[in-house]
């Protein structure tokens, strides 16, 4: 799935573009809400160390699957 987002969001960011022909687009991302069980023990402690503690199992919790930007950062 991360490979299919990283291709969509590529592609919208290279091939959308304003009434110039440049760029519209200084950042695009694709995201994917999974509850909170079905996260990795990385993103399950990430999620506790900004809540302070577990969330139910069922909250959905926003993940990013790829991005692409004019910066790095």
């Amino acid at each position: 799935m991360e490979d299919m987002a990283n291709k969509i969001v590529s592609y919208l960011y290279e091939n959308i573009t304003d009434s110039s022909g440049g760029s519209a687009n200084a950042l695009a991302c694709f995201y994917k809400a999974l509850p909170y069980d079905q996260l990795d023990q990385g993103l399950q402690g990430f999620a506790q160390g900004i809540l302070g503690s577990a969330p139910s199992d069922d909250t959905n919790c926003l993940t990013m699957l790829a991005t692409m930007g004019d910066n790095d950062d």
